[in-house]
């Protein structure tokens, strides 16, 4: 038996599971009793493995709250003898069981040698109707599955860039430091003038770096976000100053809006996205280009653009840009765009890349209005 737990409602209450976990089995349970209460449904289980685990779940639904076959009847079920590789995904197939009620299957597995399905028992022949209802909740909760794996796989990496972010500060608190104390002590023995200005500057400079590193290491602190209303225009305008050395040797020009657009974010960290989002697209852009910076303001939520004109992402860039350590130019960390995924989603945003159709590349962002 594969099967490493059966859940009913009460479970819900059992803390020691994984949230994600009881999320699902909820979520599924739902659909049970929602189908139950559509249709001559007299037992249902759902098999799935939980994206987090790896181990399989069963939920199950019976009519009157408690198990309607046989011992022998269900150890067969729990045995998956009946099982058949060929059986198409998303199509409910009927199985000849010894039993009162028709038993049907809809497979909605990706590896057939792991099956994932829902059976259902039903108290009379299911009409070709109410087997599509039934395929249509199997493939909503597929992308149940799927969504809970990709934020399973995204939790992996961010808990990677966490400890790769804290391992960092406390690698370069000492040597700032120790950069800090020279510094100083420079000053104290230099006369008056230009010489002892540029230490005093080196040691200001120490002071930035070390405030950035702070802010930088609270990225992975959703906890430590200073929400407040800020002027996203004005963001942008700051990312862009920062770049303009580069922006210049290019010959290259940022479009951007005109008109201001309130947000309640944190502004640092939302200029490092931009900053970071801006730099690759000059990074990428050829000479003389234009790098275009639009938004659109809905009810509750504004949806950011970012567009430059060069070479596009290949397939693997896609799939990888966010992945700590993933990098496209070279001598980079691979940090940047992860840290800045790791921003919006604390913002409660979302990012994503793809190609333009006349060629380039789109960085999007969600933000909510208010977080």
């Amino acid at each position: 038996m594969r099967v490493e737990s059966q859940w009913r409602i009460p479970a819900a209450l059992d803390v020691s599971l994984p949230s994600s976990l009881m999320h699902l089995q909820t979520t599924y349970q739902f659909y049970l009793d929602e189908l139950a209460a559509q249709l001559p449904v007299v037992a249902a289980w759902g098999v799935f493995r939980c994206p987090e685990t790896g181990k399989y779940q069963r939920v199950a639904y019976y009519e009157r709250g408690t198990p309607c076959f046989v011992p022998a009847i269900i150890a067969y079920l729990e045995s998956e003898q009946w099982w058949d590789d060929s059986l198409s995904a998303f199509k409910l197939s009927e199985l000849a069981l010894d039993l009162d009620w028709k038993t049907y299957v809809c497979n909605y597995t990706q590896q057939p040698a792991d099956p994932e399905y829902l059976l259902i028992w039903s108290s009379e022949p299911l009409s070709r109707l109410q087997q599509y209802c039934i395929e249509q909740q199997a493939r909503i909760f597929r992308h149940h599955l799927d969504t809970y794996q990709e934020r399973s796989r995204q939790s992996r990496s961010i808990q990677l860039l966490e400890q790769t972010l804290q391992k960092t500060e406390h690698q370069l608190r000492s040597p700032l430091a120790l950069i800090a104390l020279h510094a100083d002590l420079l000053s104290l023995s230099l006369p008056l003038g230009q010489l002892r200005s540029q230490a005093q500057s080196i040691r200001e400079t120490v002071d930035e770096v070390s405030v950035s590193l702070t802010q930088l290491t609270n990225c992975g602190l959703r906890s430590r976000l200073q929400l407040d209303y800020y002027d996203l225009r004005e963001i942008l305008e700051e990312s862009i100053a920062g770049l303009q050395p580069w922006i210049q040797q290019k010959q290259l020009r940022i479009d951007y809006p005109v008109t201001p657009l309130k947000l309640k974010v944190d502004r640092w960290q939302i200029k490092q996205v931009l900053s970071n989002l801006l730099s690759n697209a000059v990074q990428f852009s050829p000479p003389r280009a234009v790098v275009t910076c639009r938004w659109q303001a809905f009810c509750s939520e504004v949806l950011i653009e970012i567009c430059d004109k060069g070479s596009g992402l290949s397939a693997e860039d896609v799939k990888e840009l966010f992945t700590p350590f993933y990098s496209r130019r070279p001598g980079g960390t691979g940090l940047g765009l992860a840290i800045a995924k790791k921003i919006v989603l604390d913002h409660q945003g979302s990012i994503w890349a793809d190609n333009l159709p006349e060629g380039g590349a789109q960085f999007s962002i969600t933000l909510p209005r208010s977080a």
